[in-house]
């Protein structure tokens, strides 16, 4: 059996149009997870126990399909491993730094780097708040109502957080680690970043081909002392072989352009039905 479970009231339409196509799909609307108001759907996803269905599964056959146009602007499925997932997810958190008391707001779309943070979080008996829908204000607001001591942010939204005044800034004590990546960062509103909010930047490099995964600036790495340290990328994570390579795939010199190259277990398995791109 198949199952799909979908947010009621936004993807109504389209949970209708893969039911027609799908044959023997059962679609469950999250909004109405009641016995008394789908109690068949209620019993099938209820009754179901990993624990209690223990299966085995090779490694390296698929576990993901995830969508991004990269640099091509045409999406592509990217196959990604039950290996590169695992693999994700215990280097998340040994590469990151995870406060004690995980506390994760979700602000971005948990089809891409927020959804690569839930096993992590759940991992260590963290627990994640959803926000519908991002604000500034709302985020700050979420974040002093449930003590939340990590999140992830894109620049722009690290940059509308800081319009705001010091006095909301100064609600975002309980914030331990702060995950930041997906586009150029200023640096100059890094700096601004660290002294009104504090020292608990991280910044990830990933792609959706490498999820999450390709180099971290760790929060001690933020030293705006050091020249052109907040424009860096950071470091290699454990899991990652990178290298700069030229159009004819050498490696080039330190302080050479190249294209960033990666290899290793958090590489995806290649693009879905399309060899020659992968």
């Amino acid at each position: 059996v198949q199952y799909l479970l979908y947010e009621q009231g936004r993807f109504d339409d389209m949970a209708s149009e893969l039911a027609a196509t799908v044959p023997g799909l059962v679609v469950v609307p999250v909004e109405i997870l009641d016995p008394a108001a789908a109690p068949e759907a209620f019993d099938a996803v209820s009754g179901f126990s990993v624990l209690e269905r223990p299966v085995r599964v090779d490694p390296e056959s698929d576990a993901s399909l995830g969508f991004s146009g990269g640099t091509t602007g045409t999406p592509k499925g990217i196959v990604r491993s039950h290996r590169t997932m695992v693999t994700n997810a215990l280097y998340t958190v040994i590469d990151w730094e995870w406060p004690a008391e995980n506390r994760v707001l979700v602000t971005t779309p948990m089809s891409h780097a927020s959804g690569a943070m839930a096993l992590p979080t759940l991992l260590q008996g963290g627990s994640m708040v959803m926000l519908d829908k991002f604000s500034p204000q709302a985020f700050v607001d979420a974040v002093a109502e449930h003590r939340i001591t990590s999140t992830f942010l894109v620049p722009t939204m690290i940059y509308r957080i800081l319009d705001l005044p010091q006095a909301q800034l100064d609600r975002l004590s309980s914030l331990e680690t702060v995950v930041y990546g997906a586009s150029l960062m200023d640096p100059s509103r890094m700096q601004e970043a660290l002294t009104r909010i504090g020292p608990v930047f991280l910044q990830l490099y990933g792609q959706s081909e490498a999820p999450n995964l390709i180099s971290v600036l760790r929060k001690e790495d933020h030293d705006p002392s050091v020249p052109g340290r907040l424009a860096s990328a950071g470091r290699a994570t454990s899991c990652a072989d990178v290298t700069i390579r030229d159009d004819d795939d050498r490696e080039v010199p330190l302080g050479e352009v190249g294209e960033v190259c990666v290899t290793g277990p958090i590489v995806m398995t290649g693009y879905w039905q399309n060899p020659e791109l992968t």
